[in-house]
């Protein structure tokens, strides 16, 4: 009840009936939290709405926000706001008012401490004929056309800078509407797809069929594990299965066998904690919480290579991921983050041997933690504890770009090349135009990243390795492509591990967003199936325990004539097989 009088308010103040929203506040079983919230925002909304974005306006948002949660420094707090402020004055100086002069004096006014990437970001701003659909997609502020409009984003950019359990997601209700009619155009071809998303002219129909094209038959259910399965890949070429389990075992399945067990890798004496594959599917790599990197090899079942992190001299903090790099065939490289901070490269030989570290990155002072990362465009993609989305050069581990999220990242994949929207830029070379990453936000959230605006350049893209020398190529920076969110309404809501599923249905050659899926776990055994645009289109139920991993087989199994399907694994120690 708390949640959903929680919705009503919601919409009651957004849509300027608060003298309603404020009776319904006044409810006896309302949530007294949820209560201060709402009433707080009431309050930031009319001064943002009534003030001149000046410095006197900072102090009282600070105030009022501080009053929701202490878990910020104060002055770090009243920093974050400033900048939230000063951003959107600065837009609406630009494009809305039309006076670069005022829009170039609030740029020199910024912080001193204020983050590179923004200053560059409205920098670049200036200098555009055109608004561009980059920075501007990142703080909601697209397609602007009023003062009253802008100052609606500000209020809602200003609480998105509270921690991610206290603020509460915004248009809950009209959310769930907009994910019914998705989830009916999607289940049901004869159902209207031009029909308005307006909350007061829905339609939905009552007769709810199965769409049988989305990949959603639970096919096999894998018992190999005596224990919680923390992790599970797909080889590249989609030909096997790999599982870690908190049973300390790694399990390989020949997935073109009706998963017959290939092979049990056992040395490791803790925990299973993350896997991955090199580029021909002949080696898998493992982390465990006993502190040991192995590499392993699918024809001999043996253990060839080892980093026992405890006589590193590199770190002794617990390895977080670790993956190979493009070039591992001739280089032995492996790429690999810890928990203190660290990035490394290291060239790992045959067991025993002393490895040679390659290239290192670290802050000097206080280094956030990496908690996973991808490799992607000759680039890596890592996230931090400390809501950062950092990208850098190979192999010299330079930064180049960095981009604040809202709440904590947990996971970090690299998308399908099948995925809607990623287009053969040459199509001879199968190069893609667009590229994507998908980040895992805590508690329940998932965003897209369209990351085509970073790519090698001329000079590096055809080498195999990028030089500190290289910049940023393209037009645009990295940007918010879609977002997903799971609706407030229900406690047992979570996303674990995403997997951008790709194009689900392989008859098709288009790039339609209704042939593309995102896949990720929750706390209660379920499994969330998305739209492109992130709408949800499913819900299934195959397991007793928290769903830790998805994994989608790979592409070149698809083109090769292979159906669609994916995995996933769960604390109940089953791994089960979906498709179509």
């Amino acid at each position: 009840m708390d949640d959903t009088l929680t919705l009503i308010a919601q919409y009651l103040f957004q849509h300027n009936h608060s003298g309603i929203a404020q009776q319904v506040l006044e409810l006896p079983e309302f949530n007294e939290s949820h209560r201060h919230y709402l009433q707080v925002k009431h309050e930031v909304t009319k001064l943002i709405t009534t003030s001149d974005l000046s410095s006197p306006l900072i102090s009282q948002v600070e105030e009022q926000l501080r009053s929701l949660s202490r878990d910020y420094d104060s002055e770090e707090l009243e920093f974050k706001i400033e900048i939230a402020i000063l951003t959107i004055a600065f837009l609406e100086e630009l494009y809305l008012l039309k006076n670069t002069n005022k829009a170039l004096s609030i740029l020199r006014s910024l912080p001193e401490k204020t983050d590179l990437s923004i200053r560059q970001n409205l920098s670049s701003l200036l200098l555009q004929n055109d608004i561009p659909n980059v920075f501007l997609s990142s703080i909601h502020w697209k397609n602007v056309e009023s003062i009253a409009e802008s100052r609606q984003i500000l209020v809602e950019n200003l609480f998105r800078l509270l921690p991610s359990p206290v603020y509460l997601f915004p248009n809950g209700i009209e959310s769930i509407m907009k994910d019914a009619q998705n989830y009916q155009q999607l289940s049901i071809p004869s159902f209207n797809s031009s029909a308005t998303t307006s909350p007061s002219s829905l339609s939905l129909n009552d007769s709810l069929l199965c769409n049988d094209n989305l990949p959603r038959k639970l096919k096999q259910t894998l018992n190999f594990h005596s224990n919680e399965v923390w992790f599970i890949k797909y080889s590249p070429d989609g030909k096997y299965l790999a599982t870690g389990s908190k049973d300390t075992k790694i399990i390989v399945y020949d997935a073109t066998k009706n998963y017959k067990l290939h092979g049990v890798f056992q040395l490791h004496t803790e925990a299973i904690t993350y896997i991955s594959w090199n580029s021909s599917s002949t080696e898998i790599l493992s982390l465990s919480f006993d502190q040991t990197l192995r590499v392993w090899s699918i024809d001999t079942g043996k253990c060839i290579k080892e980093l026992d992190n405890k006589k590193s001299l590199v770190t002794q903090a617990r390895l977080s991921a670790a993956k190979f790099l493009p070039d591992y065939e001739t280089s032995n490289r492996i790429l690999i983050a810890s928990n203190d901070g660290k990035l490394f490269i290291i060239a790992l030989s045959e067991t025993g041997s002393t490895p040679e570290l390659i290239s290192k990155y670290s802050k000097s002072i206080i280094s956030p933690q990496i908690q996973d990362f991808t490799i992607q465009n000759d680039f890596i993609w890592a996230i931090t504890m400390t809501n950062e989305l950092l990208v850098f050069s190979i192999p010299d581990l330079k930064l180049i770009y960095k981009m604040q999220f809202n709440q904590i990242p947990v996971a970090i994949s690299s998308v399908s090349s099948s995925f809607p929207g990623i287009i053969p830029n040459n199509p001879a070379k199968n190069e893609p135009e667009n590229t994507f990453v998908l980040v895992n936000l805590k508690p329940s959230s998932l965003v897209l990243i369209n990351t085509s605006g970073i790519v090698a350049s001329s000079s590096a893209a055809s080498s195999s390795s990028l030089k500190s020398t290289d910049k940023i190529g393209g037009d645009k920076l990295p940007y918010l492509e879609s977002f997903f969110h799971l609706p407030s309404t229900s406690s047992s809501n979570f996303i674990i591990r995403g997997c951008a599923g790709g194009n689900y249905n392989p008859n098709r050659k288009d790039t339609n967003a209704n042939t593309g899926i995102v896949i990720s776990g929750g706390r209660s055994g379920e499994i969330w199936l998305w739209g492109y645009e992130g709408n949800i289109v499913g819900c299934l139920n195959g397991h007793e325990g928290l769903v830790n991993c998805v994994t989608w087989r790979g592409d070149g199994y698809a083109s090769s004539g292979g159906s669609v399907e994916w995995a996933s694994g769960s604390d109940d120690g089953k791994v089960c097989i979906w498709g179509l």
